[in-house]
């Protein structure tokens, strides 16, 4: 039995697992593949955009939480004033602010964030940051216009 199976040995052999690298260079090897395979293509043209997705997620149950938690319950005022260290207390809030913070670093917006005629530089959210950032609110430039330019673009 040994020595079938040593016989049969050569019949496949798998030299690496395939990687999408190698599906891209064998996509692109045959030029008539865009046309015969469009949704493929946009893929593999889109594809840094499509992996942002995976976030998307993190990012609107995070905002869901905090508009459930703080929303006509709060001033504007106040909310400039209280940093997110003192907005998440409970460790599951503070898990929450820790994964939104990381998917918000993961997503890589680029330099500037836009929603309708604001332009906002992007930045890199800490504990710091006070709660009016991370509320939704188009009257508000420069802090509740982030979540809402961040959840449009992906």
């Amino acid at each position: 039995q040994d020595e079938e199976l040593k016989k049969d040995e050569g019949i496949f052999e798998l030299y690496k697992i395939p990687s999408y690298n190698d599906m891209e260079r064998a996509f692109c090897f045959n030029p008539e593949n865009k046309k015969k395979f469009p949704l493929i293509e946009l893929f593999m043209r889109r594809r840094d955009d499509f992996m942002k997705v995976k976030h998307l997620l993190t990012l609107v149950e995070f905002t869901n939480y905090l508009m459930k938690k703080y929303s006509h319950k709060m001033w504007r005022k106040d909310a400039r004033d209280k940093p997110m260290s003192d907005a998440m207390t409970t460790e599951k809030e503070k898990l929450m602010f820790e994964n939104f913070m990381e998917s918000w670093k993961n997503v890589h917006f680029g330099d500037d964030l836009g929603f309708g005629c604001a332009h906002l530089p992007n930045i890199e959210f800490t504990w710091k940051h006070e709660l009016i950032f991370f509320l939704p609110d188009l009257k508000e430039k420069g802090s509740g216009l982030y979540m809402m330019a961040g959840l449009r673009t992906l």
